[in-house]
């Protein structure tokens, strides 16, 4: 009898044991089925919800763009260098090169698009009463270099201008209307060796087999740089066609800084198609095809220029020249997210010893994206 108890007990704990088992499986298997259905459900979710945002954002930009926003970032390389002028003594270029006062500069930059708000930004626009206005701001990173009329000389030679090179970063602000358009930069950078312009120069001459100059060890020394610049571009349209166009432009600027303080009044004409679309600079308004040539003239007061005149004893026999100015031409075209321009500038002596004007060429590719 007990036998026959201890089978019935074995049997009927082997059967719960396999309904319990297959009922673990039945439920793991559920719950399996169930995460999975939840993770599809999340993962849809997830998808329209940035399906969504994404034609929200097409639908601001479509709206925004509407009303003249432009809705594109840009990227923009400036190039600048006197080897591009075709002005110049070629007598005493070397190596092909004229490499004299404002020799080389090249800035890198990102400029945001159009924004629909600038928030407390917009107190840091003198017109902000005048109504609203678009706007967008802009980081650039440039450095630029200075070299003496006479570069074979390793000494120093305290009439012509010092080696020097500027190193800097900027924010800027730009702000823009139907009839003007401001822009508000912070400058922060060095002036002197730590702007590495000795060895951007040697490197650069190193690959394309020109010679070195031998004065670099008397460059400038190391001074911060701190700059607030303020400019305006007041714009008169004339002869504006179907095809054809032109405006003047009024550009007073003002550029208070540890290195350099100025003042300046320059008027430029522009002539071409598809004005409205873009300045003479790298911002861009509206995407489309545009084409124009330009020409500008810009006298101004310089107050002092640390990079002409130096920080110390022994660059104090150059006499700064107080009115100073140049005259740029150019030409600028647009297509669809690229755009490209190129112009000549003829700078006036900046000190009063100086045997040649400073020309020089600039070059300017950008991409919105």
């Amino acid at each position: 009898m007990r036998f026959l108890l201890f089978i019935v007990l074995s049997f009927s704990f082997i059967f719960a044991a396999n309904l319990y088992s297959t009922e673990s499986t039945s439920l793991y298997r559920q719950a399996k089925l169930d995460k999975k259905a939840l993770a599809k459900q999340t993962k849809e979710e997830k998808r329209r919800l940035k399906k969504e945002r994404k034609e929200a954002k097409k639908a601001l930009d479509a709206s925004l763009a509407s009303k003249g926003y432009y809705r594109l970032h840009t990227l923009a390389l400036i190039s600048e260098n006197d080897a591009y002028s075709a002005f110049g003594d070629t007598t005493t270029m070397l190596g092909g090169y004229p490499d004299r006062f404002y020799t080389a500069g090249t800035s890198l930059g990102y400029i945001s698009k159009d924004l629909e708000s600038i928030g407390l930004l917009r107190y840091l626009d003198p017109f902000f009463f005048t109504g609203t206005k678009t706007a967008r701001v802009s980081f650039f990173l440039t450095q630029k270099l200075y070299t003496p009329y006479i570069k074979d000389d390793p000494n120093f030679d305290a009439s012509d201008r010092p080696y020097a090179g500027t190193l800097y970063g900027s924010f800027g602000l730009f702000l823009r209307d139907d009839d003007f358009t401001q822009n508000l930069v912070l400058k922060l950078g060095v002036l002197g060796s730590a702007a590495l312009g000795k060895q951007t120069q040697e490197e650069l001459h190193n690959i394309i087999k020109a010679p070195q100059f031998k004065g670099w060890n008397h460059q400038i020394t190391n001074y911060p740089l701190v700059a607030l610049e303020y400019d305006l571009n007041f714009y008169f349209r004339f002869l504006n066609t179907s095809y054809f166009q032109s405006d003047l432009i009024l550009n007073p600027s003002l550029e208070l800084g540890s290195i350099t303080s100025n003042i300046g009044l320059g008027v430029y004409a522009r002539a071409g198609y598809g004005l409205d679309k873009s300045a003479i600079n790298n911002y861009v308004f509206k995407k489309g095809f545009y084409i124009f040539g330009f020409f500008g003239v810009v006298p101004r007061f310089v107050a002092y220029d640390l990079k002409v005149t130096g920080d110390k004893v022994g660059f104090d026999k150059l006499s700064l020249a107080n009115v100073q100015g140049y005259f740029e031409y150019g030409v600028k075209i647009g297509f669809s997210y690229f755009q490209a321009s190129f112009k000549v500038v003829q700078q006036a002596r900046e000190f009063t010893t100086q045997t040649l004007n400073n020309d020089y060429g600039s070059a300017s590719l950008a991409f919105s994206f």
